[in-house]
């Protein structure tokens, strides 16, 4: 699901369960968590020159890439609030989308709504704790777990 792009002026409404104080309140912590990430990302990267230095090098390295990867992982967060946002402003914020292709969900349990406790803990949640539960049990027995690793016997 692509994010809808969001005008800073729609009106807040009670929604799926959700009174309108409730929504209100998600909406301003999802402009400020989505501000904050902004502000992050406006700054620019440290220039960091390259030394002579092998053992400077390899840490200039290491800042860039855990530079890059942070930069990555906020650009996810932002494109999750932007999703939230446009949940909220469509009317479907709070509802589970387990059914979408994105998760296709088999989920005889349910609800169809994201419990209330989910979405303080995370406004920008999709699933309900039961497609949440399957989802994590379905990712568990395809194999995409990393393996134990073998026990050797110890020689005594």
């Amino acid at each position: 699901m692509a994010p809808v792009p969001v005008s800073n002026s729609f009106e807040v409404r009670a929604q799926n369960g959700l009174r309108k104080r409730e929504v209100a309140r998600f909406l301003k912590v999802l402009k400020e968590k989505k501000e904050k990430i902004l502000d992050c990302l406006r700054q620019p990267m440290e220039c960091i020159g390259v030394h002579g230095d092998p053992n400077d090098h390899s840490s200039v390295q290491t800042d860039r890439e855990f530079e890059n990867c942070n930069r990555r992982r906020q650009s996810a967060q932002m494109r999750d609030i932007d999703s939230a946002i446009a949940r909220i402003s469509a009317g479907e914020f709070g509802i589970c989308h387990g059914d979408t292709p994105e998760f296709r969900m088999e989920n005889e349990d349910c609800t169809g709504l994201i419990e209330l406790s989910i979405l303080k803990t995370s406004p920008v949640a999709r699933l309900c704790s039961h497609c949440t539960r399957e989802l994590k049990e379905r990712t568990q027995s395809s194999g995409k777990r990393k393996p134990a690793e073998p026990q050797l016997p110890i020689d005594g």
